[in-house]
């Protein structure tokens, strides 16, 4: 993407109404296609992970570069996916995998370590989705 200097974002996004989709199988081909669609479009990826209805990213883009790049991502791994998963259309009720908005924090370098670790652990973290 762009030639500016680049900034790390640290970005996150909730599938469509927030359903539980990202489990098992799901879960590991959603973060193989973001994985091959960051690599195809030169979208420095620095960190993926989900939980059952949402992703983190860290990524090392552009700041005009930014939209583009989700853009990029959240499109092409939803077509992914539902070509992958033709049922999960019908069963999640929805034409689109993820949720139209994203949210983003510009992480300093000092910062670097501890949101790799972050998004790293999401899944021990669990607390936040039981009743």
């Amino acid at each position: 993407m762009g030639n500016d200097k680049k900034l790390f974002y640290h970005v996150w996004f909730a599938t469509k109404n927030r359903k539980w989709l990202l489990l098992a199988e799901i879960d590991e081909k959603v973060k193989e296609f973001i994985s091959q669609v960051a690599s195809e479009k030169h979208i420095d990826l620095l960190a993926c992970e989900t939980m059952v209805n949402h992703i983190h990213l860290l990524l090392r883009v552009a700041p005009g570069d930014l939209p583009k790049a989700m853009f990029l991502l959240k499109g092409i791994s939803s077509r992914r996916i539902f070509q992958a998963f033709p049922e999960l259309k019908l069963d999640a009720r929805t034409i689109g995998f993820w949720q139209a908005r994203y949210a983003f924090k510009i992480i300093p370098d000092n910062a670097l370590k501890s949101v790799k670790s972050y998004i790293a652990t999401q899944k021990e973290r669990p607390d936040k989705f039981e009743s």
